[in-house]
């Protein structure tokens, strides 16, 4: 099943995240497998396989996490002392959507009753739906359990819809969700298809793919399908073979309507949302923790999203804030702060780990949040396709060359010598900067400054402290461009004349 690159007609595909809303708590559960490492050293950097992080590469890195074992924890989402969701090891016990707290609370005494919460379903919805711009520009919120993609113009980029369908059903994955997937060319038919499981391989009409479908099936109102039942009317099949003005005149103008976009005789306007640079995420747990040491796994979770959102959209941040609460209640704001910005997980998490051990009491928590507003393009180290040694002249067939007597050999080690110090402080300003972010981390974020030239003539008011600053940076989450330090307060891009260093008794021209 292939994409057509001649394709003209949307074609779309439905998420439908029927249990969004207990997924939001079951997710806390997947974790890294190796729970055995408290602090991540700087050597795991060179271990991780960069490739687990690119956009198209979903199974390697939803293969770093795996399922916690929930069979022991039974858990059920409640609206109005009744049973709206629950989990398989709650289903097993007997406890079913319908029933009572009280009735489920006998059949399994163990079971987490959660209420529901509809706000956060919302903003999880609204989240879910901006890492969908990883695989088509056009994104829908169809409803408050669908996202809706139009992805006629991706397939030839993902080589067909099979392959596309697994890229997103890894990328759910990968963030704890799941998804039914239905495919047609109308939205409201792919809509039906995912709520009822259709094989992919159905898709043509949507008259011929949803024609056997019950006229329950159709996303009718209750009222409407009642008055097709009463008049014989029982499959899509039979209803789209009435006439159209008796069919309006007997379920009126919007079941019509509604009927018309479905199989595609009308058109279906959608409002797409624009994309939103900042990233949100949250963790809930069941059972309450108490303890640092495990808190770094869900943070660490989290610090794994945030990394892959900025990988995907190749920015990098110098900011994040962890925020703990306890039910509803926020317990602690930990902001972690860089010195540069940066996307590296390994630092992103010890940073985490220090500013946690310098001054954070233990306090009950039940829910984790990672926030990031500011954001800068990314500035990857560009290195070349070959060894630049062996690029040298004098290097080849691995001994030196007849020298050329014309050459300027004192240019020519001057000039060496010069590309040595310019390579030689990337290096040490990464280190620098990581060196500074621990410390700040440890210390406070004023404990590290720097020194800038102030414009006065005393020389003991010539020099101030400093700090980085987000200069032009908003609170909305805009993209700036990395912050030059040359160009920070004080410091003067032009060459200055010289200065003394310390006062004569009598001054000297």
């Amino acid at each position: 099943m292939k994409g057509d690159s001649a394709r003209t007609a949307p074609l779309w595909f439905c998420l439908y995240l029927n249990r969004l809303p207990i997924e939001i708590f079951e997710r806390s559960a997947l974790i890294q497998t190796d729970q055995n490492d408290d602090l991540v050293t700087e050597n795991d950097r060179d271990k991780r396989d960069v490739s687990a992080k690119s956009s198209f590469d979903g199974i390697q890195a939803a293969s770093r996490l795996k399922p916690l074992d929930t069979t022991k924890q039974p858990i059920a989402i409640v609206g109005q002392h009744h049973i709206i969701m629950s989990n398989s090891i709650a289903a097993q016990s007997g406890i079913e959507p319908g029933m009572l707290t009280t009735h489920a609370y006998s059949m399994n005494e163990s079971i987490h009753c959660i209420a529901q919460d509809t706000e956060q379903e919302r903003q999880t919805l609204n989240q879910l739906a901006q890492w969908m711009y990883d695989f088509t520009p056009h994104v829908c919120i169809l409803s408050n359990d669908c996202i809706l993609l139009e992805v006629a113009s991706c397939l030839k980029l993902f080589d067909g819809l099979d392959t596309l369908k697994t890229h997103i059903e890894n990328r759910l994955y990968q963030l704890g969700y799941s998804a039914k997937i239905g495919i047609s060319t109308t939205g409201l038919a792919a809509q039906v298809a995912a709520k009822n499981e259709l094989p992919l391989h159905t898709i043509g009409s949507p008259i011929s793919q949803l024609q056997h479908l019950s006229i329950h099936q159709l996303a009718l109102q209750p009222a409407d399908t009642d008055k097709l039942k009463k008049v014989g009317i029982a499959t899509l099949g039979e209803l789209v073979a009435l006439p159209r003005a008796a069919l309006r005149k007997r379920l009126g103008q919007t079941a019509t309507a509604h009927l018309e976009r479905m199989i595609g005789e009308r058109v279906d306007p959608h409002a797409w949302i624009t994309p939103d640079i900042k990233f949100e995420s949250s963790l809930f747990f069941t059972d309450n923790i108490t303890s640092q040491k495990a808190l770094l796994f869900p943070v660490r979770r989290l610090i794994q999203e945030l990394t892959l959102f900025l990988t995907t959209r190749q920015l990098w941040t110098d900011s994040f804030t962890l925020t703990l609460s306890y039910r509803n209640k926020k317990q602690a704001d930990i902001q972690v702060n860089l010195a540069q910005p940066d996307n590296d997980e390994v630092l992103f998490l010890r940073l985490f780990q220090t500013r946690l051990e310098s001054g954070l009491s233990s306090k009950e928590t039940d829910q984790v949040s990672l926030k990031a507003r500011h954001f800068y393009p990314a500035d990857p180290d560009n290195r070349s396709l070959f060894d630049e040694t062996l690029l040298d002249s004098n290097s080849w067939a691995g001994g030196d060359l007849e020298e050329d007597p014309t050459q300027d050999q004192s240019s020519e080690h001057s000039g060496s010598r010069a590309s040595n110090i310019t390579k030689e402080p990337i290096k040490v300003s990464k280190e620098a900067n990581n060196l500074i972010s621990l410390l700040r981390s440890k210390l406070g974020d004023h404990a590290c400054y720097g020194l800038s030239i102030e414009d006065d003539h005393r020389p003991e008011k010539s020099w101030n402290k400093t700090t980085q600053t987000r200069a032009n940076t908003s609170q909305d989450g805009t993209i700036t461009q990395r912050p030059n330090h040359r160009a920070q307060k004080g410091v003067d891009l032009l060459p200055r004349a010289m200065r003394p260093l310390f006062l004569l008794p009598q001054p000297r021209r």
